[in-house]
């Protein structure tokens, strides 16, 4: 009860059939009951049920909670002042009935919130002595009660507090037998209510709880999974709780539990189920102990995939049909290739792949992995001797993802005026700043190692692939960067140009008029130009950079620059490579097609550096060599760009070699299938028939959750004998 004054229980209560004999009174002043409550929050169905017995008519509350302070996000139930009726309240939009309760009589009362999609104020419906009451309204506000915020309040019985300022409303009257459901009760529940009905036994059930069938013991394979159930009768809402080995299992609270990638220390373990009912009665029963026996595992573990990867990655990847124990997985001597050397193993977290890294794998080449000594995860570390065929493969995003790049296009084709990355997570669209055409994406592909398309910008369309300012990119401090992409110019800029500098084309800009990276071709060439300067430009020319160390204005721009022809395919690098002790420590280097064609010093830190990113144009600001600042959308790039990649980290010149070499080499770009579907299932004799389109490989299991293997040398359409003992499941993988 309240602190500023104790609300007294008295015996006059509503005449109830068994009803409780004491009621509380408040005098109107300072009486109240705060309970540790939250009530029902957000938009959720509820039900409020009380007696009360008053002539006051003001501002006081007879049953409140949550936040008033905003719109919406309280829920008080308070006496309509001039009519005597009930109100609900939401703050912002209320909602009162026709019959008055301030008679000085008992009267049972309720305000109920519907389970209706986008509920208000206007929703709310009351109830007077167990019958519907009509109902009058002011303003449209939705209910969304607040009950975990600053502001919210506890259920208060007998008080609102109203406003940010917390005033208090005190009620004076005599209120009993207040119950709050989280649902709305139906009618009949409202007028059983009304007729003295214990709010106890609204919602028990009409009849005792009992098993129809218990949970039972059950045998599970080591690492496998198992489904423990029982059923309960019962009428009304019935809670579940599973208990192992005595104890409480953290959300196991339906009527059956399963039990996922058992460990053979579960064997022997206890099970019991216990069901109540959830609305007031809590009846309760409890099945017997049951026991969960777990059976080891003898299999050894089996191999369902390997791919080799040449090109530079020169990585063998294993895919096993469960988890394989890491001392033995990560034994570089358990693994011999014929013609490789091995030179590292590792295990991914999970447990289900190892990953080989060997000498040179040459692309399209057959190998032969021999497998010695590998276990699984059980008890008895079955132990897997074998070998397995492979053929090395490569493509060109193999080699880039394996570089870890933190933002990449591949410039697939694309249905719509967008750009998804392979890598980064974000969307880059395509535009045409003149209104035409979009730059055309999925063109043909400049790299012939990649198996996709590429992004052409033509001229007379004032194209640009725009970016959104990213934390990956450009916006907060950035220390080192590599970015490397492959670009064919199909027009070079020409000198003098338009203007008071030479035209240029920006392949690549991120940043603004203080601070950025660019990488653009500039104009050296009158006329019909067949040569342009290609720069890697980095420019800071702020002046409050880092803390007491004012290097940017000093910083200004610098930049490494090459010459490139028209009509021929480069692969560009440039790394920066930034120096938070000494700005003239720090570099940028610019690569073309693998070689170092400059270094230059003078980086130090990179700072946030807003104003958008683009792609074959400006899309914010940008400042060139000469330190003349572009504005807005311009200079754009007139040819096509390929297999764009940015990592925040520095790439070494080997690594930048490598990508330059494996980008040359060719690779049949693979026509696709189509989806993988059966199209036909049928048995004949002993015998089952499959076929699917779209290729892939034929996979068999005996559970439909798997292990699903190959099924060795299957096309479609393929056949298997009927197994007569038990099921097999099939799917096809691509």
């Amino acid at each position: 009860m309240g602190a500023d004054g104790l609300a007294a229980w008295t015996d006059d209560t509503p005449t109830l059939p068994g009803g409780n004999p004491f009621a509380i009174s408040f005098d109107g002043v300072d009486d109240y009951v705060f309970t540790e409550y939250a009530g029902v929050g957000g938009s959720n169905p509820r039900t409020v049920s009380f007696w009360v017995k008053t002539t006051a008519t003001t501002t006081h509350g007879l049953v409140a909670w949550g936040d008033s302070s905003r719109n919406a996000t309280k829920y008080h139930i308070r006496v309509n002042p001039g009519t005597g009726t009930i109100r609900t309240e939401v703050q912002g939009g209320n909602n009162w009935g026709t019959t008055s309760i301030v008679d000085d009589q008992w009267h049972h009362v309720v305000s109920l919130v519907p389970d209706i999609p986008n509920v208000n104020n206007l929703d709310v419906r009351h109830y007077v002595d167990g019958v519907f009451d009509t109902m009058l309204n002011g303003g449209d506000e939705p209910i969304n009660t607040d009950i975990t915020g600053d502001l919210a309040n506890p259920v208060s019985i007998g008080l609102r507090i109203q406003g940010g300022a917390q005033n208090f409303n005190h009620f004076a009257g005599l209120i009993d037998d207040v119950s709050i459901f989280e649902g709305a009760l139906t009618a009949s529940q409202i007028a059983e209510l009304g007729a003295g009905v214990s709010p106890l036994d609204i919602l028990k059930p009409s009849g005792e709880l009992s098993f129809a069938a218990e949970p039972q013991d059950a045998t599970v394979l080591e690492f496998g999974s198992v489904t423990l159930s029982g059923e309960v009768n019962g009428t009304g809402a019935i809670g579940y709780q599973w208990y192992e080995n005595g104890i409480a299992r953290t959300s196991a609270t339906g009527s059956s539990l399963t039990l996922t990638d058992v460990s053979i220390v579960a064997d022997g373990s206890t099970y019991s189920l216990e069901a109540y009912n959830q609305n007031g009665t809590f009846n309760t029963i409890q099945s017997a102990d049951i026991v969960l026996n777990v059976e080891a595992e003898t299999d050894p573990p089996q191999v369902v995939s390997v791919k080799g990867s040449s090109g530079g990655i020169n990585e063998v990847e294993i895919g096993f049909n469960e988890p394989v124990d890491a001392a033995s997985a990560t034994d570089v001597g358990n693994y011999s290739i014929a013609g490789l050397t091995i030179n590292s193993a590792a295990v991914s977290a999970d447990g289900f792949t190892v990953f080989l890294t060997t000498g040179n794998q040459t692309t399209d080449e057959e190998y032969t992995l021999n497998i010695q000594g590998v276990k699984d995860q059980s008890v008895t570390g079955n132990a897997l001797n074998g070998e397995v065929s492979f053929v090395s493969s490569f493509v060109y995003a193999d080699l880039v993802l394996f570089d870890g790049p933190d933002v990449y296009f591949e410039f697939a084709a694309s249905a719509d005026d967008s750009a998804e990355t392979t890598v980064g997570g974000f969307t880059a669209t395509y535009a045409s700043d003149s209104g035409g055409d979009l730059p055309e994406s999925g063109s043909g592909r400049l790299v012939k190692s990649a198996v996709t398309g590429s992004v052409a910008f033509t001229a007379g369309n004032d194209h640009v692939v725009r970016l959104p300012d990213s934390g990956l990119i450009n916006t907060g401090l950035h220390t080192m960067r590599t970015i490397e992409f492959w670009f064919q110019a199909n027009a070079l800029p020409v000198e003098p140009g338009d203007g008071n500098f030479p035209d240029r084309m920006v392949l690549f800009e991120e940043g603004g008029a203080i601070r950025g990276i660019s990488i653009y071709l500039s104009g050296t060439q009158t006329g019909t130009p067949t040569e342009a300067d290609l720069y890697f430009h980095i420019w800071n020319i702020g002046s409050n950079d880092g803390v007491g160390d004012e290097w940017g204005a000093a910083l200004g721009p610098i930049e490494v620059h090459t010459a490139v022809q028209a009509g021929v395919v480069y692969h560009a690098a440039m790394v920066y490579a930034g120096d938070d002790s000494d700005f003239n420590l720090g570099t940028v280097t610019g690569y073309l097609n693998g070689e170092q064609v400059g270094e230059a010093v003078g980086a130090g830190l990179l700072y946030n550096h807003g104003d958008d990113v683009g792609i074959g144009a400006v899309n914010g600001n940008v400042v060139f060599h000469n330190e003349t600042v572009a504005t807005a959308f311009g200079f754009p790039f007139i040819g096509v760009i390929d297999e764009f990649a940015i990592y925040n980290r520095i790439l070494s010149p080997e690594r930048i070699a490598a990508h330059f070499e494996a980008g040359l080499v060719e690779v049949e770009i693979p026509v696709d299938p189509g989806d993988l579907v059966f199209t036909e299932v049928s048995a004949d004799g002993n015998e089952v028939t499959l076929t699917w389109d779209g290729g892939g490989q034929l996979q068999a299991a005996d559970d439909v959750e798997g292990p699903y293997l190959d099924v060795a040398e299957a096309s479609s359409p393929h056949s298997d004998p009927l197994d007569p003992s038990g099921r097999k499941f099939y799917r096809v993988v691509r």
